[in-house]
């Protein structure tokens, strides 16, 4: 197992041991079907998968000059896949668990108030939320 993948367990650990984490990660999981009738939502699944993709094609055009010509390219990006799929649901799990922590300490409690204020307001980036995941992680909890 590499060392990225440990550090990942030990922060899934630790972010499913802190209180209100296990709603956070009820939300992440749990599927909404209406929106599987919109293409914005399929357009953004879509980009997701090719952003995440990205990081292993040259390597896997690197690695393919390795190959004999008859190699089993198919399980090589079944393997490929796969992992970048289970890294990707870890990593939701993680940051959800730490969400769901952050909306139990500020007092709003489980529930699509929480969220729509965490993840879709427009006043709030990525960038920001992670930073305040990480000044409340390292500073604010006692």
């Amino acid at each position: 197992m590499s060392r990225p993948y440990i550090v990942m367990i030990i922060l899934l650990i630790r972010s499913m041991t802190l209180p209100g984490a296990l709603d956070g990660v009820i939300f992440f999981l749990k599927p909404q079907w209406d929106k599987l009738l919109e293409a914005k939502v399929w357009y953004a699944a879509v980009t997701q998968v090719f952003f995440s993709l990205a990081i292993f094609f040259g390597g896997i055009i690197m690695y393919s000059s390795y190959n004999r010509f008859g190699h089993n390219i198919y399980k090589d990006v079944t393997i490929v896949t796969t992992l970048d799929t289970f890294t990707s649901l870890l990593s939701g799990i993680i940051i959800f668990g730490i969400l769901g922590n952050l909306a139990y300490e500020k007092g709003r409690g489980g529930g699509h108030k929480l969220w729509k204020s965490f993840l879709f307001s427009g006043n709030i980036s990525l960038y920001h939320l992670l930073m305040e995941i990480i000044w409340y992680l390292v500073f604010e909890k006692k």
